[in-house]
């Protein structure tokens, strides 16, 4: 009887170990992605608006693990710490041209 528990624990262990991984890759599957009006000043990660971005020059990029970080106070987030953006998307959807303007306070270039 001993052993059935033990044979059971380990089996019921071992399945949640194979679906950590499959339930972990889906979430990095979006990758949000950001241009910036201008270089950071050294390749550096910080966590802004839900993303753990890694940023390098013009760009930071990062898993789009939460259904928020397709925002303007997402994008917020990242302003703040990084400067303006000319471009924030998350996969093949993007902030407009208005939404980018209310996240960077109407600071971008022209």
């Amino acid at each position: 009887m001993l052993k059935s528990i033990a044979l059971a624990a380990a089996l019921s262990l071992a399945s949640l170990a194979l679906a950590a991984p499959a339930a972990y890759a889906n979430e990095e599957d979006a990758v949000a992605t950001a241009n910036l009006a201008q270089p950071v000043a050294k390749s550096t990660q910080i966590i802004a608006g839900g993303v753990v971005w890694t940023c390098k020059e013009l760009t930071c990029a990062g898993p789009a693990t939460s259904d928020g970080a397709l925002s303007v106070s997402a994008c917020k987030a990242l302003v703040h710490s990084v400067g303006p953006v000319t471009a924030y998307r998350v996969e093949s959807q993007k902030l407009s041209s208005d939404e980018l303007q209310r996240c960077d306070g109407g600071k971008l270039p022209s």
